[in-house]
């Protein structure tokens, strides 16, 4: 798997190193992309996001708007798994503005997307509450003109991907109903595109909606969900998931924890790389969300 990835590391530095023309510099600019994409999987931000400027100062230079909005998208999702929410919200404010004005509406609802997904990620990460109330709204703001523009394009992962966003941000909100209800339709939008990662992690959002009123579907639903987040086989997602049915099932004692039964007070646990944050408290309801970015090398 090494050598494939520097053959084609070495593919897309030859194609950067020979390009003149508008044509080729389109190619180049995607080549960037390209070397962008595995100097981030390599942790070597400082080229990456050098190789992404770039990119994008290519596609302006020959008027390609939809490549230079979808650099835009590409240097949002960095800087949300970063965990640089503000920077990330200034330049997808940038890049919604240059996708509404080009009309170009599947990369305006992956924008949105990103950035009700970046609001939830800064809420679960611990921002003041203030600042969370209104993200959450901004969130839920943008998650439903995406929606809607999924639906238009009849995209079933894109929907999927709305509604579990907006069911975080629901239970993040404390609206255990809503919250639930766009869970659930995350759930079956999963199982129509094949996804089983959403339909595992949407599984433990719906679990905790549960917890206080039917513990025992509860644990089934959670169990249920990281059985599939093992079968799709990402750690990250997996350690996750272990974490929410430790947490619901310990949920049979007390919230503070049993000491004769060895279970411990649930906390808050952040993994900085991966951009996730588990058990997010709010009015006793704890939202596990992982963060749309996650493992972003895998999926790619």
């Amino acid at each position: 798997a090494m050598g494939e990835f520097a053959e084609a590391e070495e593919l897309a530095t030859r194609v950067v190193e020979s390009c003149d023309d508008a044509l080729d510099k389109r190619q180049q600019a995607h080549a960037l992309i390209k070397l962008a994409q595995f100097s981030f999987s390599s942790n070597n931000h400082t080229d990456a996001w050098t190789y992404i400027k770039e990119a994008r100062d290519l596609f302006a230079s020959i008027g390609d708007r939809n490549g230079e909005a979808e650099t835009l998208f590409r240097i949002v999702e960095a800087h949300i798994t970063a965990g640089s929410f503000e920077e990330g919200g200034f330049i997808a404010e940038e890049g919604i503005k240059l996708c509404r004005g080009a009309g170009l509406r599947k990369t305006l609802a992956k924008m949105l997307l990103a950035m009700a997904d970046g609001h939830i990620a800064e809420i679960n990460a611990g921002c003041p509450s203030a600042r969370a109330t209104h993200l959450n709204w901004d969130a839920r703001k943008k998650g439903k003109e995406a929606l809607v523009i999924f639906q238009e394009l009849g995209d079933l992962q894109g929907q999927a991907k709305c509604e579990g966003v907006l069911a975080a941000a629901f239970l993040s909100y404390g609206n255990l109903m809503e919250g639930k209800a766009r869970a659930k339709v995350a759930i079956r939008l999963c199982q129509e595109a094949g996804d089983k990662a959403g339909e595992g992690a949407n599984l433990l959002l719906v679990a905790q909606a549960r917890v206080h009123d039917n513990h025992e579907e509860a644990l089934r639903l959670a169990r249920a969900g990281e059985k599939l987040l093992r079968e799709v086989g990402d750690p990250i997602r997996q350690q996750g998931a272990e974490q929410v049915v430790d947490y619901i099932r310990g949920l049979d004692g007390t919230a503070d924890g049993n000491e004769e039964r060895g279970t411990a007070k649930p906390k808050v646990v952040k993994d900085e790389k991966s951009d996730i944050t588990m058990d997010m408290e709010y009015d006793r309801i704890r939202a596990a969300y992982f963060h749309g970015f996650t493992s972003r090398t895998a999926k790619r």
